[in-house]
Formats: C-alpha cells, sequence, structure tokens
C-alpha cells in the first residue's frame, strides 16, 4: 500500500444534524407594527388628563387653605372687636359707679 492512496480520498462532508421540529414562518402584517400616531394619542390624553386633575386639585386645595386663614382673622378682628366693646362697657360703668 502506497501513502498516496490516502492522499488522493475524497474528503468526508461536513457535518449536518438532522432536522429536528417543524418549520415555522412569521407574517408581520401592516397593523400589527407600532404607528406612533395612533399609539400616543391614549397616552398623551391620561397624561393631560392626570396633570389637569392635579393642578385643579392643588388649586381647590390653596383656596381652602386661603379661605381658613381668611375666617381665622375674621374670628381675630371679631374676638378683637368683643374685647373692645366690653372695655368699653366696664369703664362706662366705672363712671357711673364714681
Amino acid at each position: 500500500m502506497n501513502v498516496d492512496q490516502f492522499k488522493e480520498r475524497d474528503p468526508s462532508p461536513k457535518y449536518v444534524p438532522r432536522r429536528s421540529g417543524v418549520d415555522a414562518e412569521t407574517q408581520v402584517w401592516d397593523n400589527d407594527l407600532f404607528v406612533f400616531e395612533r399609539e400616543v394619542r391614549p397616552i398623551l390624553d391620561v397624561l393631560a388628563d392626570k396633570t389637569l386633575e392635579q393642578s385643579l386639585l392643588e388649586l381647590e386645595e390653596e383656596c381652602e387653605l386661603q379661605n381658613m386663614a381668611d375666617w381665622r382673622e375674621e374670628q381675630k378682628r371679631i374676638r378683637r372687636d368683643r374685647n373692645q366693646e366690653l372695655q368699653a362697657q366696664i369703664k362706662q360703668e366705672k363712671k357711673r359707679e364714681t
């Protein structure tokens, strides 16, 4: 046997694994893709509504706080006026007694 005989032999084919499973395909329809204009509208609506709702709530709270402060000042003024009237009545009574 000659060494040249081994060199002349055809190379063995590359290993190809046996197929298993089922071929599948992917079909992307026009409506399946993300359309920015259509998809962003509900998100923007929610963001705008929540922002307006929060703003109105803060405004109502601020008005309520202002009304409470005004009421407190009015009550202080009423008490001060009553005290002044009471002091004036006390002075008048003292004048009558003397």
